[in-house]
């Protein structure tokens, strides 16, 4: 790869993350973390697993963690269509298993766009963009032959 190559890959959203690699990544950063770093890797994991949108999986785990019972699924509205469309968002075992430490550390978090900015920054500082999450997983679709 060409130095050229190289500067230039360094800015793209697509880091080539392999999907089962980061699926486990994560599930280990939601079980050895407390608090918000909790939080945070969960709604990551929640995209990472269902495809979905960092504002989707945000609306899905704040809807879940405001549940009294531990559902397996939540319906949110997405965000960046222009009609009114809902989507069904399974909620990982990772985090319903440990829902009790991950419902708390959620409730603690002020929901609204300025918790999503936090997640990108987070997840850029820390490990990757957030739409390399999503791109993985679409990827990962393709590679199962899964529409």
């Amino acid at each position: 790869m060409t130095t050229e190559q190289n500067e230039s890959s360094l800015h793209t959203w697509s880091k080539d993350l392999d999907y089962d690699t980061e699926i486990e990544r994560l599930k280990t950063l939601v079980a050895s973390n407390t608090g918000k770093q909790k939080a945070y890797y969960a709604i990551l994991l929640t995209q990472l697993s269902q495809t979905c949108r960092i504002s989707e999986a945000v609306d899905a785990l704040m809807k879940w963690a405001r549940l009294k019972k531990n559902v397996d699924l939540v319906q949110v509205r997405t965000r960046k269509r222009k009609d009114v469309y809902w989507r069904d968002v399974f909620i990982p075992k990772t985090i319903r298993d440990n829902s009790k430490a991950v419902r708390r550390a959620l409730n603690e978090l002020d929901y609204g766009d300025k918790l999503i900015h936090s997640i990108v920054e987070f997840t850029r500082y820390h490990l990757y963009n957030t739409h390399a999450l999503r791109h993985a997983s679409i990827t990962h679709q393709g590679e199962m032959d899964i529409p």
